[in-house]
């Protein structure tokens, strides 16, 4: 059987047989998008390698992918680089050669960080994606030329460097060997599936003639119709192939009426519900909250700006008070006439309030891993450490 006539026929799985059926062998799926803290600790709760865009990475979220044992893949972000308007590509937020230095010094860090940890999964520990131009290769050539240095050190401190292969003048086969030729090493093949996509046809028939150790599906998900049929047929003509993919899942269950933004709307008021009493938030991220001990401890949980707005509301007390408050919350609610009703009110006010906030970043937490680990994609890593304690 010739490969085209095996990828047809994959081409008759039917939708259901495709979602329901469980992820073929030698396949990583991550789930991109998950740049938040809460996100990254669901996809850590629902076994997922964890996909990120380095652009949108707080210093919080990067520490709490370290503190994980999952694969990572960590985009560039050159995807939002340009747009499509009439079938062209027009470039919309260009990225500055510091940003892209910016970036890449993450890269490094998060790859470092890594190769000092013990793992044993089936794809590199962190993958990520060298600097490129969405549907231009000459661009992401000079790209690669400019910051050759920056991706070799990364690539010694253990990352897998995926090229996006763009379509262009030369054929992809072309192109790859050009791209390996100015990076200086062995690269992953990346081929992008959406903003200047790769056809399946071409894909097939580049790893028919390269025959590479692993590639990567840039933006298509497991559950695109296409994909499953393209796997089998990838791992016909090339054996032993580890093929790897991403698409944004948080993103499809966020909005009205989808499955991760009604989760977390629920769970949000479920959980808030025991906020005067011990409220346990660590199976989703959180941590113990008991109103009892905290209320006369504002200093526990009332900081920065909010102890200093707090404090400006507590307008019965004379100036030399709110400033004995502000500089000692604990001392000044010692003395018993300051801890009279007014003051308990606008404490338990204020408690409210930031249990609040700490229940809507743990309903997330619950919503998105529940959702990830519900779908195809889900348990693929058994992560070491779950939700920190």
């Amino acid at each position: 059987m010739t490969s085209e006539s095996f990828a047809t026929k994959q081409l008759r799985l039917s939708p259901k047989e495709i979602i329901s059926s469980p992820i073929l062998g030698g396949v990583t799926v991550y789930a991109s998008g998950t740049n938040r803290v809460s996100d990254v600790q669901a996809a850590v709760a629902a076994g997922v390698p964890i996909g990120v865009d380095v652009s949108r990475l707080s210093d919080r979220a990067i520490e709490e992918i370290l503190a994980s044992s999952l694969p990572v893949l960590i985009d560039s972000g050159a995807f939002s680089e340009v747009s499509i308007r009439d079938g062209r590509i027009e470039i919309a937020s260009p990225i500055s050669n510091g940003e892209w230095k910016r970036r890449l010094a993450i890269y490094l860090r998060i790859a470092r960080a890594f190769s000092a940890k013990p793992g044993a999964t089936s794809v590199a520990r962190v993958t990520v994606v060298a600097p490129d131009r969405v549907g231009s290769q000459q661009i992401t050539l000079d790209r690669l030329t400019q910051f050759r240095s920056e991706m070799q050190e990364v690539h010694v401190a253990g990352a897998d460097i995926v090229v996006p292969l763009q379509v262009g003048p030369l054929p992809l086969a072309e192109f790859y060997a050009a791209a390996a030729t100015v990076i200086g090493f062995t690269i992953v093949p990346g081929m992008p599936m959406k903003k200047a996509a790769t056809t399946p046809a071409a894909a097939l028939q580049f790893v028919q003639q390269i025959r590479p150790k692993r590639i990567h599906l840039l933006g298509m998900g497991i559950t695109n119709r296409n994909a499953e049929p393209l796997i089998r047929a990838l791992q016909h003509v090339r054996p032993g192939i580890h093929i790897s993919l991403d698409s944004n899942r948080i993103r499809a269950g966020v909005g009205r009426h989808r499955i991760i933004t009604r989760k977390e709307h629920h769970y949000g008021i479920e959980l808030a519900e025991g906020w005067t009493g011990a409220l346990d938030l660590r199976p989703w991220g959180g941590s113990i909250h008991d109103m009892t001990d905290a209320i006369f401890q504002p200093s526990l949980w009332l900081t920065g700006t909010a102890l200093h707005e707090f404090t400006a509301s507590l307008t019965w007390l004379t100036e030399r008070d709110r400033k004995a408050f502000l500089a000692d919350p604990e001392g000044f609610l010692t003395v018993e006439e300051n801890a009279n009703d007014w003051m308990y009110q606008s404490l338990m006010d204020a408690y409210y309030s930031y249990v609040r906030g700490r229940t809507r970043a743990s309903a997330r937490v619950r919503a998105v891993s529940e959702t990830l680990d519900e779908s195809k994609i889900g348990g693929q890593v058994q992560a070491r450490r779950l939700i920190s304690y």
